[in-house]
């Protein structure tokens, strides 16, 4: 059996509410649950540098890591494993 390469359609870059254009990049973000912040490490995201803002992809499934690290008292969470957590 022949297998094809996996194929990436990421989008790399989209529009700001701002307007301007925002890049896709891979970094750390910080989230807030309550009182509690909650690092993820190397989770892709669009930034626009005009108005510093982060934008998240809303198919990425965040929520379940987030509950996760919540939930097992994690202060931080790599992106890049997260098929460990949940």
């Amino acid at each position: 059996m022949i297998l094809a390469p996996e194929k990436n359609d990421y989008r790399v870059k989209t529009t700001c509410s701002c307007g301007n254009t925002a890049k896709r990049r891979e970094g750390n973000s910080e989230f807030f649950i309550g009182p509690r912040k909650i690092i993820i490490k190397n989770i892709p995201h669009f930034y626009c540098s005009y108005c510093d803002k982060e934008i998240f992809d809303s198919t990425l499934g965040t929520e379940d890591l987030l509950m996760y690290a919540f939930k097992n008292n994690m202060n931080e969470v790599d992106w890049n494993e997260k098929s460990l957590y949940i």
